[in-house]
């Protein structure tokens, strides 16, 4: 991996720790995929940084690379081969809430479909939001490339449209529903990020259909049936238990997705793998080494402090909240994040986006939003205090939903109130991007 400053140095105050943040709503010295923000620290502080030692030295691929990827496929013929005849095209891309960097294998993509007879106005992508909000154009050229967005149609799925395909589960379970675009789509082509996941493993593979381009009650009716087996599993070839992988595995297959490209890359979106093919196969060569590159060693013993880094998946409160898991290592500690989207919309309940927009609108103007409900604490004890970080908020609207958390806006009231917990020198453990890594347990 590209050496970044995820580092802690001496200033002439005092020190100083450089962590990434806000992913995708950077600044233009990184093209808006990220930023490298400074936060001052107490200098007595003892500081380890924790990253994944399989991306020490990882070196990206190039884009002759990203290709032979692509043409190398797994478990399947050719992306050229697949669309050989084919009158048309949908490429499913994830949404800002995961980091997958698709404007990196996009133009390969069309290329090779160019090359197949497709031509571009038979193209559509379809931006897999599950129930997630739509994507802006500004949002969408950031994803998927700027070029991209101006020659190729871009639609954001809508959960609770009317356009939907129905099929039948094979299994004998209630039949469900897609993105009409999608399901009429003669070629089925998805791009996906492989990260962790807490119900399915890693995004990625079948994940591009269920949820990302279901109807509302198709996405409900697989997220609350199946079980949530937790982040970072690498699933066999065949899934015996009942879970929500094994579900998305078999709606996948009913609606026939043709060529899945699983990337694996690091928190700065540099691609470091392509895992395109067979939905299945390729996906699950991706997690195996998507897992080996993220183990992070942890802790041997408590620390004083955990700072936790919600990038890259720090788009929203809700999203960042992957990267609390190493703060059971502190005896206090902050989550950090950008979290521009706040508490980002969520299907809510059943609501359509332009639902829900139209309600947030008349909650303010008759003022009866959610109230600010004050500062909570955890357990009680002061050595459980967790801590949240977010400039981009203030404090009514971090406490909008109920929280367990200390909300600061101002770094340099943060560090008082991780200093107040703890003695002058503190052992302090950072984990620079905790959302994308994965813990390396003794078992």
């Amino acid at each position: 991996m590209k050496e970044r400053a995820t580092e802690v140095r001496k200033t002439r105050d005092g020190s100083s720790l450089t962590l990434p943040m806000d992913s995708w709503y950077g600044g233009p010295q990184f093209d808006h995929l990220f930023d490298l923000r400074d936060f001052p620290i107490p200098s007595k502080w003892d500081v380890e940084i924790f990253q994944p030692q399989g991306l020490r030295g990882a070196v990206p691929l190039s884009a002759d690379q990203i290709l032979r990827g692509l043409r190398d496929p797994i478990g399947s013929e050719s992306l050229a081969e697949l669309a050989s005849g084919r009158s048309d095209a949908v490429i499913i891309v994830d949404d800002l809430s995961r980091p997958t960097p698709a404007f990196a294998v996009l133009p390969h993509i069309l290329d090779e479909l160019a090359a197949a007879g497709l031509r571009e106005e038979n193209i559509r992508i379809v931006i897999g939001l599950g129930t997630h909000r739509p994507l802006t154009k500004v949002e969408q050229r950031r994803k998927l490339g700027r070029g991209i967005v101006d020659r190729i149609q871009v639609v954001n799925h809508n959960a609770f449209t009317r356009q939907l395909k129905r099929y039948q589960r094979t299994d004998g379970g209630p039949d469900f529903a897609i993105n009409r675009l999608v399901g009429e789509a003669a070629l089925k082509i998805s791009i996906s990020g492989i990260i962790p996941h807490g119900g399915a493993g890693f995004g990625g593979g079948a994940k591009a259909i269920l949820p990302s381009v279901a109807a509302y009650d198709t996405i409900m009716f697989n997220h609350t049936t199946y079980a949530w087996e937790g982040y970072g599993i690498v699933y066999p070839k065949r899934i015996e238990s009942a879970c929500i992988r094994r579900d998305m595995e078999a709606v996948a297959r009913v609606v026939g997705l043709d060529f899945s490209v699983n990337l694996v890359f690091t928190p700065y979106k540099e691609v470091l793998g392509v895992y395109a093919g067979d939905f299945v196969a390729a996906h699950r060569k991706g997690c195996a080494t998507a897992r080996r590159l993220l183990l992070t060693d942890v802790p041997k013993e408590k620390l004083d402090v955990v700072i936790a880094g919600g990038y890259p998946l720090d788009t929203d409160f809700g999203q960042s909240h992957r990267g609390s898991w190493p703060e059971k290592y502190g005896r206090t500690s902050a989550l950090l994040a950008g979290a521009r989207d706040g508490w980002a919309y969520h299907g809510d309940n059943g609501k359509s986006y332009a639902v829900y927009r139209r309600l947030k609108r008349e909650q303010r103007a008759e003022n009866e939003g959610y109230r600010f409900r004050g500062t909570r604490q955890s357990g009680g004890g002061s050595d459980e205090v967790r801590h949240y970080y977010s400039r981009e908020h203030e404090p009514a609207g971090f406490y909008q939903r109920k929280s367990e958390r200390l909300f600061f806006n101002r770094w340099s009231r943060l560090i008082d109130a991780l200093q107040a917990r703890t003695s002058a020198s503190p052992s302090v453990g950072v984990f620079p991007y905790a959302s994308m890594q994965l813990e390396r347990t003794s078992t």
